[in-house]
């Protein structure tokens, strides 16, 4: 669902407006997702950093999209080798994480929520902040995008496979699903971005 407001456009995905309403109306959703619903919570606080970050240094948000596994704010990206100031609008994220883990940090549950979103956007996997941090600092070294994305790929793969152990075991010991949701939704990401990147290289092969 689109909603189009004098500010940015608005991206609802159906999947999350399908699980809020079951989770109206079952108690047992409800109950098994309420470490989720705190978790995007502190997700959408993330994301207002990255918002107020952005917009104080003058660039234009294009649309806020929330999913299941979260709320993302996209700006409109400018054409320079390396931006300083996208650096420091993906920082923005992780470190309010960090503020509010400081903040609560005589509460456990807040505190390690916290920890965890700020650790976790501090990873190089696509479309984590450290992703977007990573390709921002070293784009220059890399003329060829597509040999860029390859080996950025090849290090998502690698942390991808440490955090999905990671939240594996959080599920077994903390009944948390969140961080595992997230991580389902990172790997389907990837592999839908790695087989774009394939057949956009196919067509430019192809074309030439």
């Amino acid at each position: 669902m689109r909603i189009k407001t004098i500010f940015f456009d608005i991206e609802i995905e159906w999947l999350l407006i399908l699980v809020i309403l079951i989770s109206i109306f079952s108690n047992t959703v409800r109950n098994f997702l309420t470490f989720y619903y705190i978790c995007y919570l502190f997700i959408i606080f993330h994301e207002l950093a990255h918002i107020n970050i952005g917009i104080l240094f003058n660039k234009e948000i294009e649309k806020v999209k929330f999913s299941f596994s979260g709320a993302c704010a996209v700006f409109k990206r400018e054409n320079k080798s390396v931006n300083k100031l996208e650096v420091l609008v993906y920082l923005a994220g992780p470190l309010s994480n960090l503020l509010l883990a400081y903040i609560f940090r005589d509460n456990r549950f807040i505190f390690e929520i916290n920890l965890l979103l700020a650790m976790i956007n501090f990873v190089p996997i696509k479309p984590l902040d450290g992703y977007n941090i990573l390709n921002e600092l070293l784009k220059n070294f890399f003329d060829n995008y597509y040999k860029r994305e390859n080996i950025y790929n090849k290090i998502s793969i690698i942390f991808l496979c440490i955090i999905t152990i990671l939240s594996f075991i959080q599920l077994i010991y903390q009944k948390n699903p969140s961080i595992l949701i997230f991580i389902v939704y990172l790997i389907i990401l990837n592999l839908t971005q790695k087989s774009s990147i394939n057949i956009e290289r196919i067509i430019n092969k192809i074309s030439s």
